[in-house]
């Protein structure tokens, strides 16, 4: 995942947000708050961190609704809940490229990366905050979030590993860096 080739041209990001049905106390997930607050501030961070060279551009998709039976609670995964929700977004008309739309001339779609928000549903997802693909143009992430936590996700979609690991020094100036 990089970012397009020309300069100026905006990041394009679906995102997607997943209700279950057989949890009924959970109310929807919605854009106006957390979600909004969390993206516009990752979308600031990202253009002033290229000096104005990255924007990203973002559509919100109606909120996903999956069963118990679609991805059950003990057994779904993340690549499945990824793929369940590509599918059904797809279907509704949001077609997600699977990398940098431009970069590829048989690309189909118009979205160049997904951000997901979603609830715990698996009990395995809840030793995570977010989850980012390194080099690939995926994120999820609980709800509700911080920008910290989107930032540090999707800089995983731009490459980059958890900052000092890549060198070995696990703890070496964290607060330098999202990463």
């Amino acid at each position: 995942f990089t970012t397009p080739g020309a300069l100026g041209k905006k990041l394009q990001v679906l995102v997607l947000r997943i209700a279950w049905e057989d949890q009924p106390g959970d109310a929807p997930i919605e854009i106006t708050g957390n979600v909004q607050e969390v993206l516009d501030s990752t979308a600031l961070y990202y253009e002033d961190s290229s000096y104005g060279s990255l924007r990203i551009e973002y559509t919100y998709a109606p909120v996903l609704t999956f069963t118990a039976s679609d991805c059950p609670s003990t057994s779904c995964g993340t690549s499945t809940l990824k793929e369940l929700a590509v599918v059904k977004a797809s279907a509704a008309g949001y077609v997600y490229c699977g990398l940098a739309c431009g970069r590829d001339p048989a690309a189909v779609g118009s979205y160049d990366a997904v951000v997901l928000f979603v609830r715990a549903h698996n009990p395995a997802w809840t030793t995570w905050s977010g989850l980012g693909v390194v080099g690939g143009g995926f994120t999820w992430l609980q709800y509700p979030t911080s920008a910290a936590v989107v930032e540090h996700e999707i800089g995983h979609n731009f490459g980059f590993a958890h900052g000092a690991w890549a060198n070995g020094e696990r703890d070496s100036l964290p607060e330098l860096s999202r990463m």
